[in-house]
Parts: structure tokens; sequence; C-alpha cells
């Protein structure tokens, strides 16, 4: 007696290959989209960036030009015709009106000004106290 061989069938063998394939051709083309879509929002961020960087060069040099103009406005020359223009008139403090301070924020001992001052202020405390001014 002959014995029954199986046979498998052909169509099963291709269809199980074609899945493999179609697979890694649709697994391809999503990442071929993928990349469309992401190079895409990478060329807009760097067209925002491009824009973002004209616009502080173009900032920076307008502060350059603003600093340029307050600090001729500042020079003692112009600062005088404006003060005289205003009918102003201001000078310089002379060195025994200057008080210098330490770094903790009190006046340094031994400065003219700073001795004018508390004599001062013992002369006020004093017409204070006499209730009468000298």
């Amino acid at each position: 007696m002959k014995r029954k061989i199986k046979r498998v069938k052909k169509e099963s063998r291709q269809t199980t290959g074609t899945v493999g394939v179609a697979s890694l051709i649709v697994t391809a083309l999503i990442m071929t989209m993928l990349y469309f879509s992401v190079d895409a929002s990478c060329s807009a961020v760097t067209k925002k960036i491009g824009v973002c960087e004209k616009r502080l060069s173009a900032l920076n040099a307008e502060l350059v030009r603003e600093n340029a103009r307050w600090d001729e406005m500042k020079t003692p020359e112009r600062l005088a015709v404006q003060l005289r223009r205003f009918g102003l008139e201001m000078s310089r403090p002379r060195e025994d009106q200057l008080v210098r301070m330490d770094a903790a924020g009190r006046p340094v001992p031994g400065q003219l000004a700073v001795a004018r001052m508390t004599r001062g202020k013992n002369r006020t405390e004093v017409v204070v106290r006499n209730g009468r001014k000298r």
C-alpha cells in the first residue's frame, strides 16, 4: 500500500513570504513619510531662528545707536547747554562736599564732609534743646 504524502500548498508559502515583504515595504513607506514631516518641521524652525537672529542683530544695532546718543547727551558741554536752556544752574560738588562710603555702607572716617555734617548735626541738637537759634 502506498502511503499518502502530505502536500504543502504552494499558495500558502507565497502568502507568508509576501506578508513579510509587504510589511517591510509599508514600514519603509511610513519611515519615509516621518522623515519628510520631521524635515519640514526642522526647516520651519530654522527659518524662524533666522528671522529671530536678524531681528536680534537689528535690535543690537539700534541699542548701540541709542547708547551713543545717550552718551553724547551726557557730555558736560551738552549737559550745560540743556541746563541753561531750562534755566537751571548746576556745578560739580566741591571736594569737601563729597562723602565716600565703605563696603558696609558707612562713611569712611577722617573726611572733612563727615566732620562738617556731624558738627552741623550737633548745632541743630543744641538749637532744639535750647529752643532758640544761634
